[in-house]
């Protein structure tokens, strides 16, 4: 049997960093989607000495197309899908007030809808592997504080997001996670 394959996405830093290293630790296989190609190429550089075997997707969560790419081809080039770590995310300030449609709507896309646009493209193949989805929030899903009107509302979206998957595909053997 092959070693698992997963999709991470914010693979470039943080908390997508340290997934990828610790799945490579454990012998995965591992697509790394990141909109940084400068931090892909500094992860890239910094797993060469060990025998993983890696690959890099460069594109934004926030575009269902490069979404769709990035999980046809994780599965293209290790031919199967075990997990999608999604980790991609940004902060932005501003209460609703204050907060423009612009930013209202790039944070929604990078932090809520990006997370619809991964299943969508990897749930398929998680069904056929029994495969998982770990979706990364925040604090701010189950709470909020003061000028974080969009950050707050797409965290509470992804766990609807995840409570509504884990419902429709825990038939399928798929796993579902908020953390």
């Amino acid at each position: 049997m092959s070693a698992k394959a997963y999709l991470v996405t914010g693979a470039g830093k943080g908390i997508g960093a340290a997934v990828v290293a610790r799945l490579v630790e454990d012998g995965a296989r591992v697509m790394c989607m990141d909109l940084d190609r400068t931090a892909l190429a500094t992860l890239r550089r910094d797993l060469a000495d060990t025998s993983a075997e890696i690959d890099v997707f460069e594109g934004s969560v926030a575009d269902p197309a490069a979404c769709a790419e990035a999980g046809s081809t994780c599965i293209s080039r290790f031919s199967q899908l075990d997990g999608l770590s999604h980790n991609a995310g940004i902060q932005r300030y501003g209460s609703a007030a204050s907060t423009s449609l612009d930013l209202w709507s790039e944070v929604i896309d990078t932090n809520l809808n990006s997370g619809f646009y991964l299943s969508r493209a990897a749930l398929p193949e998680l069904q056929k592997t029994r495969g998982s989805i770990v979706f990364t929030g925040s604090v701010q899903g189950l709470a909020s504080q003061s000028d974080v009107a969009a950050y707050t509302t797409a965290k509470h979206g992804i766990v609807g997001l995840t409570h509504s998957i884990a419902v429709d595909f825990a038939k399928y053997g798929v796993c579902l996670l908020y953390t």
